[in-house]
């Protein structure tokens, strides 16, 4: 926690921020950032003892330029297939992480460097995740269901008592987590939501994230249902901004103070945040408009930030069992239509999950696979450069790790 929120202060002051404030103008990632190379590493050397991996665990594993990779024999074909694979990357840029419940088996940076310049993107690298914190919003709501303070046949009419004439009242918090509503998607901003006679002031803030929670929420309320909720999946990161803002009504913490204290302490997550800006360490190929400036309006849908070593231990704590009780997960992972909570399945490969984000210049993608002989293998990958070309070597990257488990 002492990492956390020492780089956020250190970066809130490189970029401009301030505590608990929008960004209004984003800094260059040039030379205001490399004229603190001097405090930067007064920082890293008083928390490198925090966050330096335990090599003591990894005695096996070996460094080759930008790949590491153990040479436990028993890992020689994963790592051959990755290393194979890497070859191909091209201009992507990011960090790739593959582990199983013990070990780190490889990792891979892919032409990239933190905002200092000098630093190569590595497991402590910190990206915005998009849509990869439905999985933690998910987390959120089945825990609260473990306490008795939400069930999942409960209405949206019960948290929004106002509401309760709507057709949107009668949407249950099951048909939330699994993409069921028949809510429009607000698709990061809410076009969608806002009536054409809207005055310019709310077109303004509704175009840079700025509505408040309750203008979300009338105007969520006031349009008309796209389906009949329960019918059908359709994704809509409009289920999961609701779900956010009942974890607070639930639970009396923000967002980020629930999740904080009940997933990311619990998982040693210290490089991780929520509806924060300023803490990212990745510097993205669009460097005039790189990050996000409207997360608190996303929360709990995709304003979360982190990296690979944190993500890897949330996966792990999760399947371990050490976060949700075995009715929980089997509700996390009940793919209803495809959609389980927070999670994706393929159809023809039912024993494996994962689930994409992408949130302005950041593209992620975090996998686990169930298989017979291994247990299970985590993939992450995060990408600075949105865009199809990077989406799909990511892809290809999952799709070369699943492969090699189904021979």
């Amino acid at each position: 926690m002492k990492y956390r929120r020492m780089t956020a202060l250190l970066l809130m002051v490189l970029t401009g921020c301030t505590v608990g404030g929008r960004q209004e103008e984003t800094a260059p990632v040039k030379t205001d950032v490399m004229q603190t190379e001097a405090i930067q590493t007064e920082l890293q050397t008083e928390i490198s003892s925090e966050t330096a991996p335990d090599t003591t665990e990894e005695s096996s594993f070996v460094h080759e330029g930008d790949i590491g990779y153990s040479t436990d024999e028993k890992y020689a074909d994963i790592v051959q297939v990755l290393k194979k694979r890497y070859e191909y990357v091209g201009d992507t840029q990011g960090f790739i992480y593959v582990a199983d419940d013990e070990e780190i088996i490889f990792s891979a940076c892919m032409d990239s460097y933190e905002r200092d310049g000098v630093t190569r993107a590595n497991e402590y690298t910190t990206y915005e995740i998009g849509s990869v914190t439905k999985m933690f919003t998910a987390c959120a709501v089945l825990m609260l269901c473990e306490q008795g303070s939400i069930q999942l046949d409960d209405t949206l009419g019960k948290f929004f008592p106002e509401y309760i004439d709507t057709p949107a009242a009668a949407i249950t918090i099951y048909q939330l987590l699994h993409m069921q509503s028949g809510l429009y998607d607000m698709d990061h901003m809410m076009n969608a939501y806002i009536p054409e006679d809207a005055d310019e002031d709310m077109k303004a803030r509704a175009k840079d994230g700025g509505l408040t929670d309750d203008e979300f929420v009338s105007l969520v309320f006031a349009k008309e249902l796209k389906t009949e909720p329960g019918t059908i999946h359709e994704y809509s990161n409009t289920n999961y901004r609701l779900l956010a803002l009942i974890i607070e009504q639930i639970s009396g913490q923000s967002f980020a103070g629930y999740v904080g204290e009940n997933i990311f302490d619990r998982c040693g997550m210290e490089h991780s945040s929520l509806s924060a800006e300023g803490d990212v360490t990745s510097v993205p190929r669009d460097t005039e408009t790189p990050y996000c400036t409207y997360t608190n309006f996303i929360r709990g849908a995709g304003d979360m930030h982190s990296c690979a070593a944190d993500l890897i231990a949330f996966d792990r704590a999760l399947f371990a069992g050490e976060l949700l009780n075995k009715s929980s997960l089997d509700e996390m992972f009940n793919m209803d239509k495809t959609y389980g909570c927070g999670w994706f399945i393929e159809k023809a490969h039912p024993e494996h999950f994962m689930h994409t984000g992408e949130v302005g210049n950041f593209l992620t993608l975090s996998a686990v696979y169930n298989t017979k002989d291994r247990g299970r293998i985590y993939l992450i990958e995060l990408a600075p450069n949105n865009g199809h070309d990077t989406l799909r070597t990511l892809y290809e990257i999952y799709d070369a790790l699943r492969l090699g488990f189904d021979k």
